[in-house]
């Protein structure tokens, strides 16, 4: 793939997200967006450990991974095996390592060494693309890359975020890769990094998958799904 500017970012529609993100920022406070990080590769790594597992497990597994080697190059000279001994608390791990040193031999193959900073210069939609063109880094990876990262105006997708999206009734989408999609361009410009953290919360405490806590919801008046579920 050449890295080559050539669109730019598409304009964002308000609506009809902008009243659900102004109470959220009500109800919670606004987030500023993240400090770029001063080596996105590493929040790269850390994001595909985090893959189908808890917060807890990737990081007992992202700890471990660079307790064992001291560098990148390290990981990728240990090989597979090693390396999935390392994050197997993680979950995955074969699949997982697989990835890892995949992406790091691109990235040595491609820049000459290991780093995402060429990444810095191009907009945000080719930057993604060159990220999803890595092995084993879909639409999510890549959003909370360049979100954390880079401090870019992403706005990541997990499960927590595609359930509650779909019952407040601003998408209706079968996963989060289509609820990704969907979403883009549509939130207020400054406002993804907050209202990511916003809904991700509120899918892990209150828009729980089961016995959805509607009643203490700020968006209840705004949920499709909560105003049919309370009286």
């Amino acid at each position: 793939m050449t890295l080559q500017i050539r669109r730019p970012e598409k304009r964002r529609r308000p609506e009809p997200l902008a009243p659900i993100v102004k109470t959220l920022e009500k109800s919670f406070g606004r987030v500023p967006p993240p400090r770029k990080r001063s080596e996105a590769l590493g929040e790269l790594i850390e994001t595909v450990l985090s893959q189908h597992t808890t917060d807890r497990n990737s990081s007992a597994a992202w700890k471990s991974l660079r307790s064992r080697f001291r560098n990148w190059d390290d990981v990728v000279r240990a090989g597979p095996k090693r390396v999935a001994r390392a994050i197997r608390m993680g979950g995955l791990p074969n699949q997982k390592s697989r990835a890892i040193i995949s992406i790091l031999r691109e990235l040595r193959q491609r820049f000459g060494a290991y780093t995402l900073k060429p990444l810095a210069a191009l907009p945000t939609p080719q930057a993604t693309e060159f990220l999803m063109s890595l092995h084993g880094v879909g639409p999510k990876t890549a959003a909370v890359t360049l979100a954390f990262g880079f401090g870019r105006d992403v706005f990541p997708v997990d499960t927590h975020i595609h359930r509650v999206a779909n019952r407040l009734g601003v998408v209706v989408t079968k996963n989060p890769e289509q609820t990704y999609s969907a979403l883009e361009g549509r939130i207020p410009r400054g406002r993804s990094f907050s209202f990511h953290l916003h809904l991700l919360e509120l899918g892990k405490r209150l828009c729980r998958p089961r016995a959805p806590r509607c009643p203490e919801c700020p968006l209840l008046g705004l949920c499709q799904y909560g105003s049919a579920q309370t009286p």
